[in-house]
């Protein structure tokens, strides 16, 4: 296609025009099903996106909060954006993604002192809607691919610490931990099932090494994985055996 023609379907697509060519974005734009976008388009409009983003970013990120147009466009990278764009919305980003981090890891300091004093506003404010679709949208990027790893990280940390915690004398938090395991099952690379890096656990005897000691990520599987549903088929296999030698 040529550059005439990638004009004229910016501009006769309502929600193009307007992020590309009038800077704007409404909470509700979907740029998933466009049908003419391919890496020729995306190339195209990389300088004109990154202009529109620069503005939006201004707009309502940092002269007045709307999280709403914010989302709409780290959800338009999905489909509209070059390696270039990724790297450049990711340094704005990133400082976000940082903020949730500190908040993470008072998290599991209080939790390792004293899981009751488990801050569940404060922790929940800070995973929010925003966090993910950096998490989501911008991990192509190094920096924030590193950070949504100790996310995950410390997320699992602080569940596993908040396990025993009784629902009937502390409900709120909870609450709270099923919520961050809902949390992290949004997170398109996460599942409970594969490996993933994360904090020695407060009930093991690693823990030790976190005593006194800014907080660290240890390359240790935290997993359920082929193995462990190998044995439940195994387990159940047992019982039916057994069963069935009863009932004959």
């Amino acid at each position: 296609m040529t550059s005439d023609t990638f004009s004229n379907l910016i501009n006769n697509h309502k929600a193009l025009n307007l992020l590309l060519n009038e800077k704007e974005i409404t909470g509700f734009s979907d740029f998933s099903k466009i049908d003419f976008v391919d890496d020729a388009f995306k190339t195209y409009i990389e300088d004109q996106y990154i202009e529109s983003f620069k503005t939006i970013y201004n707009n309502y990120a940092v002269q007045s909060t709307n999280t709403a147009k914010t989302n709409a466009f780290l959800r338009s990278t999905q489909f509209l954006a070059t390696r270039k764009v990724i790297d450049v919305v990711a340094i704005q980003y990133h400082p976000e993604l940082v903020k949730t981090l500190d908040v993470l890891k008072h998290a599991k300091e209080t939790v390792d002192k004293k899981p009751e004093n488990f801050n569940v506003p404060l922790v929940k404010n800070a995973l929010n809607v925003t966090i993910l679709n950096i998490c989501n949208r911008l991990d192509s990027s190094e920096i924030i691919k590193k950070d949504k790893n100790q996310l995950i990280a410390y997320c699992l940390y602080i569940c596993d610490v908040l396990e025993d915690i009784s629902p009937k004398h502390h409900k709120d938090i909870y609450v709270a931990r099923e919520d961050i395991l809902k949390y992290l099952q949004k997170i398109d690379s996460y599942s409970a099932s594969e490996n993933h890096i994360y904090l020695a656990s407060k009930k093991g005897k690693d823990n030790a090494t976190f005593r006194g000691q800014k907080p660290i990520l240890e390359k240790k599987v935290k997993k359920r994985g082929v193995g462990y549903y190998a044995l439940i088929a195994l387990g159940i296999a047992y019982f039916l055996f057994k069963l069935f030698r009863r009932m004959g």
